[in-house]
């Protein structure tokens, strides 16, 4: 999420601070992941649950990895980096 509404300060190393009105505040998350990006690097895991651990694993290199499960035969063709 890029931008937030609160009525609560948060964290300046996180979120900047973009104005505010009343007590209503309207921050700007510094730390988003954009919706689409070319991945670096692809780590196919066997698994969704397998999958869900990676993610929680890589948590601030999400905006240049890729975790993907089996299942597709085009998958199977590409030359991965890892296999969980």
């Amino acid at each position: 999420m890029k931008y937030l509404l609160t009525f609560e300060k948060l964290p300046e190393d996180k979120y900047k601070l973009v104005m505010s009105e009343g007590e209503t505040l309207l921050y700007e998350n510094q730390q988003v992941i954009k919706r689409a990006f070319l991945a670096q690097k692809v780590i196919k895991v066997a698994t969704p649950e397998k999958a869900l651990e990676k993610i929680f694993e890589l948590n601030d290199k999400l905006s240049s990895v890729a975790v993907v499960t089996g299942g597709s035969q085009s998958l199977e063709n590409l030359n991965l980096e890892e296999k969980c």
